[in-house]
Order: C-alpha cells, then sequence, then structure tokens
C-alpha cells in the first residue's frame, strides 16, 4: 500500500515537472514583451520627468543631443529646418554663445515677470554689442522679433523627427499618464508580486514531494496533494475529450450538410 502511494506521489511530481517545463516555456514567451513595455514605460518616464523640470526640453544631453517636443507653430514654413506643432526637435547645447550666426535656430528661455517658457526661433539679427534677436518664421503668429540674453540661450537646433512629439506631448496630460503609465506599471508590479509569492509556494510543494519521495513516508497533507492533482488531471482529460468529441461531430456535420446542399 505503501509502494503504491509513493508511485503515486512520483506520478503526480512527473506530471508536476511536466506543468511547469511548460509554463517555463510560456514565461520565456511573455517575458520578451513584458521587458520591452517595462523600458519603453521607464524611457517616457524618464523623458517626463527630464523634460518636465526644464519646460520641455531634456537638459541632460544623451551623446551631447537634447530633445524636445515642438508646442506650437512659430516655425512652420516650407525650408527643410522649418517645423510645427508635434514634431521632436534634436538639440545641441550651446557652450560658446560667439559661434551663434544669423540663421541658426536656437532654444531659449524666455522670462516674463513671475513666469518663464522655452522658446525655439531662428536668429535675425546680432547686435554690435552681441544681443541677439530672433523671431519665428510664420509671422502670423511671430510679429515682433524678441532680444535674447546670451544667459538664457541653451541649446542650438540640429535635427527634428516628425510628428513624433505627439507622443510626448500626450504623456505630458496628467491623466493620460496616469492611466498609460503609472497604471500599468502598478499592474505589473502586481502581477510581478504574484509570481514571486506563486513561485514560493510551488517551489514547498516541490520540496514536499521530493522529501516523500526519497523517505517514503506519504503525509496526509501530500496524500491529499496526490488526489488533488489526480482529479484536475481527470477534469483537464475530460474537458479535453469533450472538446475533441465536439469537433469531430462538427467535421461529421460538414460533409452532411454539403451532400444535402447538392441533393437539393
Amino acid at each position: 500500500m505503501e509502494n503504491n502511494q509513493v508511485n503515486e506521489v512520483k506520478e503526480v511530481k512527473t506530471e508536476t515537472t511536466e506543468k511547469e517545463n511548460k509554463k517555463d516555456k510560456i514565461k520565456k514567451i511573455l517575458l520578451i514583451p513584458e521587458i520591452i513595455i517595462i523600458v519603453l514605460l521607464f524611457a517616457i518616464s524618464i523623458f517626463s520627468i527630464m523634460s518636465s523640470k526644464n519646460d520641455g526640453l531634456a537638459k541632460d544631453p544623451i551623446f551631447g543631443l537634447s530633445f524636445m517636443p515642438v508646442r506650437s507653430d512659430s516655425m512652420k514654413g516650407d525650408g527643410k529646418d522649418n517645423f510645427v506643432k508635434g514634431d521632436f526637435l534634436i538639440a545641441k547645447q550651446v557652450k560658446d554663445v560667439s559661434t551663434l550666426k544669423v540663421g541658426d535656430i536656437i532654444t531659449y528661455r524666455v522670462v516674463q515677470g513671475n513666469s518663464n517658457y522655452l522658446e525655439t526661433h531662428r536668429i535675425v539679427e546680432i547686435a554690435e554689442d552681441g544681443t541677439i534677436y530672433t523671431q519665428g518664421d510664420n509671422r502670423e503668429m511671430s510679429i515682433v522679433q524678441s532680444a535674447v540674453k546670451a544667459e538664457n540661450i541653451l541649446a542650438i537646433y540640429k535635427g527634428q523627427i516628425k510628428k513624433v512629439g505627439n507622443f510626448f506631448l500626450f504623456f505630458e496630460d496628467r491623466t493620460n499618464y496616469a492611466i498609460f503609465i503609472l497604471i500599468p506599471l502598478f499592474i505589473l508590479m502586481l502581477w510581478n508580486i504574484y509570481g514571486f509569492v506563486k513561485a514560493l509556494f510551488d517551489y514547498r510543494r516541490k520540496a514536499m514531494i521530493d522529501k516523500a519521495v526519497a523517505s517514503g513516508e506519504i503525509s496526509d497533507e501530500l496524500k491529499a496533494l496526490a488526489i488533488q492533482e489526480y482529479l484536475a488531471k481527470q477534469k483537464a482529460m475530460a474537458e479535453a475529450n469533450t472538446e475533441a468529441n465536439a469537433t469531430d461531430v462538427a467535421n461529421e456535420e460538414k460533409p452532411q450538410e454539403a451532400e444535402e446542399a447538392k441533393t437539393e
């Protein structure tokens, strides 16, 4: 009797191992998109934090470059270096203001009273005293020239990616950020906690089975576990047989329907 119980536990152990192998394969497949999602959410979060601290300009350079979404159409035009709201600018930090020239597009800080913001316009004039004057190419929106102090100049335009800025502008909205960033990250965290707890439980169960098989002693808990696994297996087999029978019946009905249609 004891040998039968040990054999039964060994069968349960084998079935459990097979299930674990299948689960491991599924986990490996699901791990790839999970990593991609986490990296994407992390990148968006980092960019949002960096840009929010500097009114949209990612001030900490990556390979010497900074990035920012375009917020208005003040530089709309037909030139290759023109851009509109929703585009994504690539800029390089200005270390020496004396290297700037008329025609360059620069990003600078505008200070008006208690408020300040960033503006990206073209240099239209450099006065003898070194004062830099800028204006947007879209004269309908940018009517007057702006005098820019050297200490407020942050970066010079180097390129753009069309429409990509819309993606980041979308996530600057707090509601969108919460729905599409914070909540998914929270769900991923809960999912990983669940996986960790389940892994601990599975490890404990596996250790108990291994110990029972090695010692030849079967506890009431392991007996219950063996019965539970057996019933679960029988249920799964019954459901599989039901699905197979339903498929066979459907396949048998199709030729009959086709013959009836030909007869009619």
